[in-house]
């Protein structure tokens, strides 16, 4: 997404899931990063907040990461580095076949009783800090328009999910974000007080 000069000095810091789970780490100037070839990229670099998986979830994660790296890099007295790394060789490939390649991004009432795994509170606390006026309010930043139907479902009114896509990668240049794919992680290792992410062969 951005360039990749940002990201040689700073610390290995956070490192987040897209699936949702996060572990943080303060990171620091000594924090040790990859150093080895894969996938055309010659090493991982050192980067203040890492997002595991580049989908919808990760990338979106990683927009706000970024949009606050930008807002702390003032205080720390340099430039915050977020990547996401994503094994995936199409970039977005499950956003780009979502809602039958139209991508519904979401419904237009949504509550706690259509989600599993949590308790309902914690599920309603989440919906409530980015609920979806806030998520229309998003994609009009991206200049993307929705649309509801029928059913509810809210799809860009271009009926196209390289419209969404797109408008997430756009937001993830502008907060600093850098990707790579195919990127993918064979493990975290937790070393002193940061991390190194290890690719698969």
């Amino acid at each position: 997404m951005a360039d990749r000069g940002r990201c040689g000095d700073g610390a290995t810091g956070s490192v987040a899931d897209g699936s949702g789970s996060v572990a943080v780490a303060q990171g620091t100037r000594s924090g040790r990063s990859l150093a080895r070839n894969y996938a055309g990229w010659s090493v991982f670099e050192r980067a203040d907040i890492t997002v595991i998986g580049a989908g919808a979830a990760g990338l979106f994660a990683a927009i706000w990461a970024g949009r606050r790296a930008q807002e702390m890099g003032g205080a720390a007295g340099r430039e915050l580095c977020v990547v996401a790394v994503d094994g995936a060789r199409t970039l977005g490939a499950k956003i780009l076949v979502a809602g039958g390649g139209r991508c519904n991004v979401t419904h237009y009432e949504v509550d706690e009783s259509a989600y599993a795994g949590s308790s309902r509170n914690a599920i309603k606390k989440v919906l409530r800090a980015f609920g979806v006026e806030r998520t229309v309010e998003f994609f009009g930043e991206q200049h993307v328009e929705l649309k509801r139907e029928e059913t509810g479902k809210l799809f860009p009114v271009t009926d196209s999910a390289r419209t969404v896509l797109d408008a997430l990668l756009r937001a993830g240049r502008a907060a600093g974000v850098e990707v790579r794919h195919p990127w993918r992680v064979e493990s975290v290792v937790r070393e002193g007080e940061g991390f190194v992410v290890h690719p698969s062969d």
